[in-house]
């Protein structure tokens, strides 16, 4: 099986697999611009764990999650492809900006997450209590990719990348 950009979209289109996972994903990527305290965020979002996983192709496998990043594995683990928590940041944000993220009813449903969230008798955490440094906000390749991203703030730059610009000769 060749691991296509369509079937990590779909992976990364189920969020974290916790329940509202994917709102407050969401919500991160509205509060927050750093690339680097994103990725800790969304790292910590997904945690350490996993789950069975059938391909777009049928094909079945695995999706796991840790520090490093995504693993998506098929024919029992013998192949496997990963994806650093900061590469998972910039394709999501490449599927926010594009409306891929959210998909059906889901931004409405987002919508009144957020208003249930925002009122006066609610007290949820979002973005804030994801800011953790001991997650690895490297790329794939294990370096630091903090000068690459354009440092604090690399918001402008996702305007400008094509999803294949994110996936660097995938």
């Amino acid at each position: 099986m060749d691991m296509t950009t369509e079937e990590i979209r779909n992976v990364l289109r189920r969020g974290s697999g916790f329940h509202q996972g994917k709102f407050r994903i969401m919500r991160m990527f509205e509060q927050m611009t750093d690339e680097k305290e994103l990725a800790k965020a969304v790292a910590k979002e997904y945690g350490i764990g996993g789950h069975s996983h059938e391909y777009l192709c049928g094909e079945r496998g695995f999706v796991d999650y840790d520090a490093k990043g995504i693993r998506l594995s098929w024919h029992g683990y013998s192949e496997s492809v990963t994806i650093g928590w900061v590469k998972a940041v910039r394709i999501i944000r490449w599927m926010i900006d594009n409306n891929d993220y959210l998909t059906g009813k889901e931004p409405e449903q987002y919508a009144a997450w957020w208003a249930e969230m925002h009122s006066a008798d609610s007290h949820h955490p979002v973005a804030d209590d994801y800011r953790d440094d001991d997650v690895s906000a490297t790329d794939d390749d294990g370096e630091d990719d903090s000068a690459e991203t354009g440092g604090e703030d690399a918001g402008p730059e996702y305007e400008q990348m094509t999803f294949d610009d994110i996936m660097g000769g995938w």
